[in-house]
């Protein structure tokens, strides 16, 4: 259940930034390192914030670390990123 949690925030913000369509979304995170070090139970790495590794993403990907506002806008509204 984190894994998809946490996967649902990446798509969600990198289709926020404007950079990238839903499509290409969902193929830079599927097709990422970072995705498949997301699923491996061994890294622990479901186990962290949903924003570090989207920041781990946006880094794997070349993209500015501000891309995405990180969901910040959605919390001080009170409701969930995406």
């Amino acid at each position: 259940m984190m894994v998809v949690c946490v996967t649902t925030v990446m798509i969600n913000e990198l289709v926020r930034s404007g950079k990238y369509g839903m499509l290409e979304a969902f193929d830079a995170v599927y097709q990422s390192k970072t995705y498949r070090l997301l699923i491996d139970p061994q890294t622990g790495l479901y186990r962290d914030s949903p924003y570090y590794v989207l920041d781990c993403l946006l880094e794997e990907l070349g993209l500015p670390m501000d891309l995405c506002d990180h969901g910040e806008e959605a919390m001080r509204e009170g409701n969930t990123p995406g």
